[in-house]
């Protein structure tokens, strides 16, 4: 997996548009960073060889035929987001289609698919969701009505600031769940457990 500007942890849309290609995956780019993205964010301790065969059930594919470069790219994108996830500058961004490239209304329509995949991802790491608290439970559910999203098809300045914001809702509300569940795993023996740092 190649990165952008020397980044280790920079993701490249098009590379993993590629992968699933390759793959004939039954699944998109951005469901599939998604869904990596529920099981990092869920706390789920994945060896790479576990990854690869969550990863190959979520595309529907057989990982004993996966190609040792695909296989490679796979790991290559988990771990990569798990340093994106954990950057302490916040520099976990979800992977979407360029807005240079394609119109508000496709990038609506991708971060859906973004959300779905997330929400696949953290329901297959079975993470009982009162671990999150109400605020959290909440912001989960918000992620899945976006999942939902049928966007207008105009490509106007109002659709383009509520993709923008609704897009950073998600980010951040998927940082939150991060931080809490990591907290909720160093502290797994003390029922009592802490105060957590949200993001906002």
């Amino acid at each position: 997996m190649k990165s952008a500007n020397h980044d280790p942890a920079a993701i490249i849309y098009d590379d993993v548009v590629d992968l699933v290609e390759e793959l004939d995956a039954n699944c998109t780019a951005e469901e599939l960073h998604g869904m990596a993205a529920g099981q990092i964010a869920a706390a789920k301790v994945n060896s790479d060889e576990a990854w690869l065969k969550t990863s190959a059930e979520f595309m529907d594919i057989d990982d004993s035929f996966c190609p040792a470069v695909a296989r490679r790219e796979l790991i290559a994108l988990y771990r990569q987001l798990e340093v994106a996830l954990k950057d302490p500058d916040l520099g976990f961004c979800l992977l979407l289609p360029s807005d240079d490239k394609e119109p508000v209304a496709v990038r609506a329509v991708a971060l859906g698919r973004w959300c779905q995949g997330f929400l696949v991802g953290f329901g297959m790491a079975g993470v009982n969701r009162d671990m999150l608290g109400e605020e959290l439970a909440g912001a989960l559910k918000d992620i899945a009505a976006i999942s939902q999203v049928r966007p207008d098809e105009a490509d106007s300045e109002e659709n383009e600031k509520s993709f923008v914001s609704l897009t950073e809702y998600v980010r951040i509300v998927v940082l939150n769940i991060f931080v809490l569940m990591i907290e909720k795993s160093r502290h797994a023996s003390n029922s009592s457990g802490g105060e957590t740092g949200q993001i906002h």
